[in-house]
């Protein structure tokens, strides 16, 4: 019986978790997602990490100076990360010969490499997906819903910090504001 008890309560806990998860902020399946204001000119300096793609190969971020880059951070089981991958490949097919890069970051919790892999695959994601730790996470301050989404200028500076759903257009947008200047 106590164990039945016990139980009950912890799937009610893991209910209330998906649920707040799913009703945050961060997690509306909106193609508007919210620009949070504190994240914009943070040290260039504070920002690197250096993950392992699938392939198991060392990615740094400071490799990528020089260019406008998008940090996406996801997972396999977001929907509204689902969503957004096919506008983030053609988002990158359009632009990488501009100076432009994505880095899709996988969020190190629940990452099942399988599924990761497989969708890879299903959306041909062409630009680098990384597996994600929570040091890196924790450079980019507080992502307490993901689909979270950072634009850094050439100098590794975060110019852009989006929570939430995005489209193409709304991507573009910024991605050619950054390019310009």
């Amino acid at each position: 019986m106590q164990n039945k008890t016990l139980l009950i309560f912890f799937v009610v806990l893991a209910l209330a978790a998906i649920g707040y998860l799913w009703l945050s902020p961060g997690s509306k399946s909106s193609s508007t997602p919210h620009t949070i204001s504190g994240g914009a000119g943070t040290d260039a300096a504070s920002l690197n990490f250096i993950l392992k793609d699938l392939q198991g190969n060392n990615v740094s971020l400071k490799d990528y100076r020089g260019k406008v880059v998008l940090v996406n951070f996801w997972a396999h089981w977001c929907p509204p990360c689902v969503k957004e991958i096919p506008d983030l490949v053609k988002l990158r097919q359009n632009y990488k010969d501009n100076g432009f890069e994505i880095l899709g970051v996988v969020v190190p919790f629940r990452a099942d490499q399988n599924q990761v892999r497989n969708m890879v695959n299903k959306f041909g994601i062409d630009y680098p997906v990384l597996w994600g730790t929570n040091e890196a996470v924790a450079q980019f301050g507080d992502i307490p819903a993901i689909p979270r989404t950072f634009i850094l200028n050439g100098e590794g500076q975060i110019v852009e910090d989006l929570e939430g759903m995005g489209n193409y257009r709304m991507f573009e947008s910024l991605v050619k504001k950054h390019l310009k200047g």
